[in-house]
């Protein structure tokens, strides 16, 4: 029930005891929104009753909620909307959305004419205006201060538990740390805190070009979205892996922008000594075109950025492609001699693995029905470089295939970031993915949500809001086809 800023205060770092007094005091900034054809007493009242349940069942120390500001606009203004709330100094605009047909185009067209750098010159919403009586503004004016939208439908409003999943978010996407993981590393030899994790997926389609996410984590057994990193792209729709070049030019985009956000946390944050990858779905047959193409893209881009630097930094990097769709089915054998699922989470990493790559597998008990049964994942690690800053003095390269303590600590922190999937609160009772994969399936599905047949090019879906919302990499080798090929995958899903 503790809650904090600063990531500092969650780990006991060195700031003073004025200055965490000062963050342990600040709330959130935020707004409701609702459409001037909405009843103020069915949408605000029911919030701030529910709200204020929330924060009892809670039992907050300190409540991290200010008082709301309340604006009651019309949804069809777009262009005023646009202008009023990238001005404002809200932090979260809690967006009610009403009982019609429209609703679900008010979401689409706020998020996009409110989030886009350029101000989109069309609306899904028949009603909409995208014309503001502002003159003389600039629409692609960058919003300085960290900002989201978090939308609502008004029937939810009395859905007690609904509503409070709804806070919860609230508070994520308004940069604040609901918890952290007290890891309990079996060896104690991985530095978990100075470990980045980023997650790899591309979205798979029927018909048109895939959406490639890139999602990277600063502090990845902290529960929020604060210090995460969003890029994403397009391939064409007969691609399974990343091309090496567009890969190269993500990943550099988004170490920078890292990095850039590492410099200027006044001492928040630190440079990583290692950075985990996970790749999602990557078969047998991809993996040598994975090392060619995504690895060595990946690679390239972090050494742009070292050369970049003025102080050397050399992480250690472990890029590991996850496959969800094994055939193995991992257990225990009872006394009977007869072969039963475990109830807890098992590692298998010899007998079963590979002899042509350094892989293991990590069973998931799941329970249907009352009966237990095992989910296998296989990890297949194609870098296991750590870089081993213990002794304070110089760094050294290690193998993870070469030290079971490193090893056993890698696993489990793949395991343990099923919980840092912070949008997940509640928690399921069984474990699911782990979290890198989890942020970059969210954020992937989101920047998908928000297409239409309207968007002819990348360089429309460009955002410049200071979110965990992902940024578009339009490649420099862009060229017409590509961007024809993503609008024929945007008619695709309308």
């Amino acid at each position: 029930n503790a809650f904090s800023f600063d990531l500092r205060d969650v780990y006991g770092g060195s700031g003073s005891s004025s200055s965490s007094s000062n963050r342990a005091s600040q709330c959130i900034q935020w707004a409701i929104l609702y459409d001037d054809t909405q009843s103020q007493s069915r949408c605000v009242d029911n919030i701030l009753r529910t709200l204020s349940d929330f924060k009892r069942n809670r039992c907050f120390a300190q409540d991290p909620f200010g008082e709301p500001t309340v604006l009651r606009r019309d949804y069809r203004d777009l262009g005023n909307l646009r202008d009023e709330l990238r001005g404002s100094r809200f932090s979260t605009v809690l967006c009610i959305l009403p009982e019609n047909n429209e609703a679900s185009k008010f979401k689409l067209d706020i998020t996009r004419h409110t989030l886009f750098s350029e101000e989109p010159t069309t609306a899904v919403s028949a009603a909409a205006t995208t014309t503001s009586n502002v003159s003389g503004r600039d629409s692609a004016a960058k919003c300085n201060h960290a900002f989201d939208l978090q939308f609502v439908c008004e029937r939810t409003l009395s859905k007690r538990n609904a509503l409070f999943n709804v806070f919860e978010t609230l508070l994520l996407k308004s940069q604040v740390i609901l918890y952290h993981l007290d890891m309990q590393l079996p060896a104690r030899a991985y530095a978990y805190q100075q470990c980045w994790m980023i997650g790899v997926k591309i979205l798979r389609k029927k018909g048109g070009a895939h959406l490639v996410n890139i999602c990277c984590n600063r502090a990845p057994f902290v529960g929020t979205i604060k210090f995460i990193t969003n890029h994403s792209t397009f391939i064409a729709g007969n691609m399974d892996v990343i091309p090496l070049e567009l890969m190269y030019q993500t990943c550099k985009k988004l170490l920078k922008q890292a990095v850039k956000k590492v410099r200027y946390s006044e001492g928040e944050e630190s440079l990583p000594s290692n950075i985990i990858i996970l790749r999602a779905n990557g078969g047998d047959g991809l993996l040598k075109a994975i090392v060619s193409r995504e690895m060595a893209g990946f690679k390239r881009a972090l050494h742009a950025v070292q050369s970049e630097k003025e102080n050397a930094w050399n992480p250690g990097v472990q890029f590991t492609v996850l496959q969800e769709n094994c055939p193995d089915s991992v257990g225990i054998v009872t006394h009977g001699s007869q072969f039963a699922y475990s109830s807890k989470a098992m590692i298998v990493n010899d007998s079963i693995t590979s002899s042509a790559c350094f892989d293991f597998f990590m069973v998931l008990p799941q329970k249907q029905e009352r009966a237990i049964y095992g989910r296998t994942l296989r990890f297949i690690v194609l870098s296991d470089e750590y870089n081993d800053e213990s002794d304070g003095k110089q760094s050294r390269i290690l193998k993870l295939s070469e030290d079971a303590g490193l090893l056993a600590d890698f696993m489990t922190m793949i395991y343990s970031s099923i919980w840092s999937y912070s949008l997940h609160i509640p928690f399921p009772k069984t474990p699911n993915f782990p979290a890198p994969i989890k942020f970059a399936e969210h954020y992937a599905e989101w920047q998908w949500g928000i297409l239409t047949t309207q968007d002819t090019g990348m360089r429309d879906l460009e955002i410049n809001i200071d979110s965990a919302k992902p940024k578009i990499i339009a490649p420099r080798t862009c060229t017409s086809s590509t961007a024809s090929s993503t609008a024929s995958k945007s008619r695709s899903i309308t």
